[in-house]
């Protein structure tokens, strides 16, 4: 199984899946400057931040002494802030402030194959995790924030 990082001693590992996504921005701090890319597609980084805790909720089960952590790191309100659309094909997806993921997660009907390809399964979360947004940074006017799912130890 590929994880972004694994820290390992002789009685515990942590896993560990790292996302940053970030909205097109130049930022200056002191004299070194930033260019950051717009990425969009944030029903994508959505769905893959959603696999990353399927995917440590997986090893956890798998490694009795394994505990994990799924963070994700953006300078993009679209990630916290809830949507206004009620229906929107990744509904599902959504990650807001207040959010609780669980269960079977998966794409709306109307989804198009673009938007699915290479995400098409539908993900499963098998315990329950509050999202909570926690503020970064702010730095010449952007506002860095971060979520971090924990997946606790079996047993």
């Amino acid at each position: 199984m590929h994880l972004d990082m694994l820290v390992k001693d002789s009685s515990h590992q942590i896993a560990v899946e790292l996302k940053y996504k970030t909205r097109k921005a130049h930022i200056t701090c002191g004299e070194e400057q930033f260019q950051l890319r717009g990425q969009s597609a944030q029903d994508q980084g959505r769905y893959d931040f959603l696999k990353d805790i399927e995917r440590i909720e997986r090893y956890v089960e798998a490694h009795p002494s394994a505990e994990g952590y799924a963070v994700l790191l953006t300078n993009d309100p679209a990630y916290w802030q809830e949507s206004r659309k009620a229906h929107a094909v990744d509904t599902a997806f959504r990650i807001h402030e207040g959010r609780t993921i669980n269960g079977e997660l998966a794409w709306g009907a109307k989804t198009s194959d673009g938007t699915k390809r290479t995400r098409q399964r539908a993900i499963s979360i098998r315990s329950s995790y509050d999202v909570v947004w926690r503020d970064f940074s702010n730095i010449d006017q952007q506002h860095f924030r971060y979520a971090t799912v924990h997946v606790p130890r079996v047993g």
